[in-house]
């Protein structure tokens, strides 16, 4: 385990094979309750960690992941999900996960592939911010932000120089765009978006598009650390 940083009895780890699990049961969680298209399918606890008690072996190889640990209770509470762009996850990451979440991830598929023909990323170069979580007990306690602020700096250290992601909601769109620097390159409307002939997602007026957005990374100097 290697620790990052440590604040107001919040620490912060990167994700490796001894606390994989632990982010991947905490995104779980999290993404049950909280994400639209998620709640939108009715998609359990469980069946989450069905797929992320898989993928995040994936995670935890790469190193590209953090995660936050209430220092009292040793639970974590929070993690920033992120992947190599141009390496693609091997069969025992995909296998096995509910059949419920297969809207998902077609949705996100569909602009995951704009992406990789136009840019046409290599290894090294760019990561997929993936998933975001924070339990809803601990938001406002400027956890999340203090996630991000690690993860631009570790990974611009590694080499990394571009970051794509897929955000789901309003909010998170917003704070990426407005707060983050992010640039939008593709918005795919709820409306518009149709699963086995289906328009699954739509009536969502709070959250009318899924957004492909991506953003050049510069280190941030003022960055305190552990």
């Amino acid at each position: 385990m290697t620790v990052l940083y440590r604040r107001n009895g919040i620490q912060y780890e990167k994700v490796d094979r001894t606390n994989w699990e632990e982010a991947a049961r905490c995104v779980a969680r999290v993404f049950a309750s909280d994400e639209p298209l998620v709640t939108r399918l009715g998609i359990t606890e469980e069946e989450m960690f069905s797929f992320t008690g898989n993928y995040y072996q994936k995670i935890a190889e790469e190193g590209l992941s953090i995660l936050a640990r209430d220092q009292r209770t040793s639970r974590v509470i929070g993690a920033r999900v992120s992947e190599d762009a141009a390496i693609p996850p091997r069969a025992e990451h995909v296998t096995g996960y509910s059949l419920k979440l297969r809207p998902v991830f077609a949705c996100l598929e569909t602009l995951h592939r704009v992406y990789q023909e136009e840019r046409m990323p290599e290894p090294g170069e760019c990561v997929h911010m993936f998933m975001v979580a924070v339990e809803r007990r601990y938001t406002n306690r400027g956890i999340a932000p203090q996630m991000n602020h690690l993860f631009f700096e570790m990974v611009a250290r590694m080499g990394y120089r571009h970051l794509v992601t897929e955000p789901t909601g309003a909010i998170s769109q917003h704070l990426l765009r407005d707060k983050l620097g992010f640039r939008v390159l593709h918005c795919l409307a709820y409306e518009d978006f149709e699963y086995e002939g289906r328009k699954i997602f739509a009536g969502m007026p709070e959250h009318p598009c899924i957004m492909l957005m991506e953003k050049t990374l510069v280190i941030e100097k003022n960055l305190k650390t552990a």
